[in-house]
């Protein structure tokens, strides 16, 4: 296994997602926070059976909005 596991769950990148899909602009961003919301949740289960598992490895769901999204290196023009 390895040593250290990051898990990235996209919120907000995913709303371009649902617009190609031909979902309402007012739809957009509830459908996003939703399915984010529930796979967020599923990761966090996962991880707590991987730490009980593997509790020697460092496992982390990373946000979106603060740890990626806000990096200053994030947006390439």
């Amino acid at each position: 296994l390895f040593d250290e596991v990051l898990v990235v769950v996209p919120d907000t990148i995913v709303e371009h997602t649902y617009r190609a899909l031909g979902y309402a602009e007012t739809q957009v961003a509830a459908k996003a926070r939703s399915c984010s919301r529930n796979l967020q949740n599923r990761c966090r289960r996962a991880l707590e059976l991987a730490r009980a598992q593997y509790p020697e490895t460092r496992l982390r769901l990373l946000d979106w909005a603060t740890e990626v999204e806000a990096f200053p290196g994030h947006a390439q023009e």
